[in-house]
């Protein structure tokens, strides 16, 4: 697997977690799962695992375009609150980019039904002529004062390999910018990512990474000599006040809808096998999650996620954890993600996920953990027996 493609994911979940409301939530960003050295697939429901990930943006045609004054009121209301789907939230993106080719571009947006947790996420490759670049983007209310500082600048702690600049708005909000450089050798150019973030004087957060490669990260083998905007271009793009509808449908998003923890663990009790007894739930304190050990050592370790999409959004969810995947008759779509242990961390993981044609998405995940070596002996529960469980009715019931 690509673990040059896991940094990248892996820090755009940190930067994620970063920009949650941890007051009403202990644990920080309720998308993650346990710990920063597994955070990218921890979030499997929301970025799924490698192989799938870079296949989903695969078969997304590229466009070119141009600067354009692009939509002003790009904010729709559903049933009494903000929305923001995923395409208006490319629409800003894209608007903000000088003129280039763009592909492999997926975004998830807020409110009108959405899953209320997460925050906003949009991912695409974008070329100027001077080579393609990957750019991250994402969002999420925040009120914690310790978060907001840790999305600035701080002398005491300054990025490793880089610098980073901050200035302030006139309205009160914080811009900073992060330039990272990872390494470089004779004839190998540094890696370099470029993050801006905003955080303004209400809460919101908002920021964007892009690097010189279409991956990211350490190691990552590098297709221009930097990332394609300039600090300016960067800071121009977080101040686009039409950003503010975004802000809204976030900070009004309500999780009416979506199954509560309690719900979701009762439910994975009844669709487990005979003969397989969990554990308590140890997952964390969020809505729609759970994880339980599934054998007598725990060293194994299934975690369950759903959601619950309307129907104008099933589209986004689709795009970003679905492309590739098999579709039934039904029109229900199914993935399957295996990921080997490796030498070095003894964490293997298989992955089921399920998009009902309703919008329900459950994702199981089975960790078989034994730090310090690889595994030898299979899962507790097969890929079979995971399948017949996400497949289950009882999660739309």
């Amino acid at each position: 697997m690509d673990t040059e493609f896991e940094d990248r994911i892996g820090q755009a979940f940190r930067r994620a977690g970063q920009g949650y409301d941890i007051e009403p939530q202990p644990l920080l960003a309720r998308g993650l799962r346990r710990g920063h050295s597994l955070r990218r697939r921890r979030v499997g429901y929301t970025v799924v695992g490698t192989v799938a990930a870079l296949a989903l943006v695969g078969g997304v045609p590229a466009l070119f375009f141009g600067r354009t004054d692009g939509p002003k009121q790009v904010a729709v209301t559903t049933g009494g609150s903000p929305s923001f789907s995923g395409q208006q939230i490319l629409d800003l993106l894209k608007r903000a980019l000088p003129p280039g080719q763009i592909s492999q571009a997926w975004a998830k947006g807020a409110g009108g039904g959405r899953p209320a947790d997460f925050g906003v996420q949009a991912h695409l490759i974008f070329d100027d002529g001077h080579g393609a670049a990957s750019l991250d983007l994402g969002s999420a209310p925040t009120s914690n004062g310790n978060v907001l500082a840790a999305t600035t600048c701080s002398p005491d702690n300054p990025p490793v390999g880089g610098t980073c600049e901050q200035t302030t708005l006139a309205d009160g909000s914080t811009v900073a910018i992060e330039k990272i450089s990872y390494g470089g050798s004779a004839g190998k150019p540094a890696s370099l990512q470029w993050n801006v973030s905003l955080v303004t004087r209400k809460g919101e957060h908002l920021w964007l990474d892009e690097n010189n490669s279409t991956v990211g990260g350490p190691g990552a083998k590098t297709t221009r000599s930097a990332p394609p905007l300039s600090a300016a271009q960067l800071t121009a793009l977080v101040e686009d006040r039409d950003w503010s509808r975004l802000f809204a449908a976030l900070r009004t998003a309500r999780p009416d809808h979506q199954p509560s923890q309690a719900q979701v663990l009762a439910t994975l009790r009844q669709v487990l096998p005979p003969g397989v007894h969990p554990g308590g739930n140890n997952a964390m304190n969020q809505e729609g999650s759970a994880a339980v050990p599934v054998n007598a050592l725990g060293s194994d370790q299934l975690s369950v996620n759903v959601q619950r999409w309307p129907g104008d959004a099933r589209s986004e969810i689709a795009a970003a954890n679905f492309a590739g995947a098999n579709r039934l008759a039904d029109g229900t779509l199914t993935a399957v993600d295996h990921r080997p242990a490796r030498p070095d961390a003894g964490i293997a993981t298989w992955e089921v996920r399920v998009l009902r044609p309703d919008g329900t998405m459950v994702s199981l995940t089975e960790e078989q953990m034994e730090p310090g070596r690889p595994t030898a002996a299979g899962p507790t529960l097969s890929l079979d027996q995971l399948k017949a469980m996400a497949m289950s009715p009882k999660w739309t019931g």
